[in-house]
């Protein structure tokens, strides 16, 4: 490692030298907060999405609430698509996050042992003694 300047390089070489070094921080209340945020855009949507389900039951077309190429059969007035789109977009990017929190949660890293194994003594029965 004395080929490497002081700093991440050197850090990252002594890292890669085993793969117990490996220590990382998961930022589980950032992801936290990134997921609530994009919950409540979610959230949002939905709401603007039955509002306008609403409307269209009550004062236009409810047959377009049935059949999507009844709503897409004006592109200049199919806000529901446009909101649709948005939605499926934004639910991509939380499903995508919450998957990978999850799997970050879940990978448990390999326990290092506290202390090397004991040294061989050369004395059978001693070796075999389970240290106190």
């Amino acid at each position: 490692m004395s080929e490497y300047d002081p700093g991440y390089g050197k850090v990252a070489a002594y890292e890669d030298s085993d793969p117990s070094f490996l220590i990382y921080r998961k930022f589980g209340w950032l992801h936290n907060r990134v997921l609530l945020h994009l919950q409540d855009e979610l959230v949002d949507l939905e709401g603007q999405l039955e509002d306008f389900d609403k409307w269209e039951a009550l004062t236009g077309n409810p047959t377009k609430l049935l059949c999507r190429r009844l709503d897409d059969a004006v592109p200049e007035e199919s806000e529901r698509r446009n909101m649709l789109k948005l939605c499926h977009e934004k639910l991509d990017e939380y499903g995508k996050l919450l998957l990978q929190v999850m799997r970050i949660h879940t990978d448990k890293p390999e326990r290092r042992t506290s202390s090397p194994p004991a040294a061989k003594t050369g004395n059978q029965e001693a070796d075999q003694k389970e240290p106190e």
